[in-house]
């Protein structure tokens, strides 16, 4: 794997301070730029890149529109994978509003009013299909998507795994004291009379 600049994330305006150039529709929905999002990256990003800072602008796109599943923001991304290489995903997303069917005029309700991260990886085993393509897909037809802070990036999975096991070993293999209490709640001693712990 030559070349492959590990935490480099490969979707293009990611923090969409060019508008929306680099994305494009799947399907024919709305996409339009909003302020009010998270401004940290989502954790399984932060973790994995170690950033401290907040980087962030507080934009989001929000998909309107939408009458299928599958409908959401797009990019193609086959020319910036690389083979045998992993890469992880993670975003923040919201579900936005949804019309109401019933009698009278059309009313909106909202669904949720917080952002939750979502995330996962892949790797590319095989050479790349003809064209690749990252895209979010929503809740149902008619239920506003947003989606902030998508990061698409290679992992270095030897440096993972070793960053894994010593997070493991802090949280797992940490002392820990029980103290033994009666039904009464007081103290259980053992036959020296010292707190059984």
């Amino acid at each position: 794997m030559q070349n492959v600049e590990y935490g480099c994330n490969i979707i293009q305006n990611c923090n969409l301070d060019d508008g929306l150039n680099g994305w494009c529709l799947l399907g024919p929905c709305t996409l339009s730029i909003h302020d009010g999002r998270p401004r940290v990256l989502p954790p399984m990003a932060q973790e994995s890149l170690a950033l401290d800072d907040e980087p962030l602008n507080g934009k989001h796109i929000h998909v309107t529109n939408r009458t299928q599943t599958w409908m959401g923001p797009a990019q193609i991304i086959t020319d910036k994978l690389t083979l045998y290489a992993t890469y992880q995903v993670s975003a923040w997303v919201r579900v936005g509003a949804q019309q109401a069917s019933g009698a009278g005029a059309p009313s909106w309700r909202a669904t949720s009013a917080s952002w939750y991260e979502v995330g996962g990886a892949f790797r590319m085993e095989a050479k790349p299909a003809s064209r690749v393509m990252v895209y979010v897909q929503g809740p149902d037809a008619g239920v506003d998507l947003m989606v902030a802070g998508l990061q698409v990036f290679p992992v270095d999975r030897k440096a993972r795994v070793k960053h894994l096991k010593r997070l493991t070993d802090k949280v797992r293999k940490r002392d820990v004291v029980l103290k033994v209490t009666g039904a009464d709640g007081a103290a259980v001693k053992d036959a020296d009379g010292v707190d059984v712990r």
